[in-house]
């Protein structure tokens, strides 16, 4: 479970990073985003959540894989929605979608393995 919480905590931090230069660097130009900011302020605060609950100082771990999952969740589907509205053109750009694609299982990937935590086999 541990190495569940540092590389979801991880990737939620680092998304927060993106999603925070992206919103300082086109600020003037796009407007303040109130997407951009809670997908900063979100991905902190799970990143955070997730580091604290890995070194033992946040206990409530289930919480945090049923919502980690749940959001990964819909991003995989909405890369599958993705994928699904540019069908026409994915042959003309193989990169397009290689790269939704990848973050489309790499999101089903987490969300399977965030469930799996949540609701281990009976034995």
């Amino acid at each position: 479970m541990n190495v569940y919480l540092r590389v979801t905590g991880t990737l939620f931090a680092l998304a927060a990073v993106v999603h925070g230069s992206d919103l300082l660097s086109h600020w003037k130009t796009r407007g303040i985003d109130p997407w951009a900011i809670g997908l900063m302020v979100g991905g902190a605060a799970l990143g955070v959540w997730a580091w604290w609950s890995s070194v033992g100082v946040g206990k409530p771990t289930r919480p945090y894989l049923f919502i980690s999952g749940v959001l990964v969740l819909l991003l995989m589907i909405e890369h599958v929605v993705i994928i699904a509205r540019h069908l026409p053109n994915l042959f003309s750009d193989p990169s397009f979608a290689l790269g939704v694609g990848g973050i489309g299982a790499v999101a089903a990937a987490f969300t399977f393995w965030s469930f799996r935590l949540l609701w281990p086999r009976r034995s």
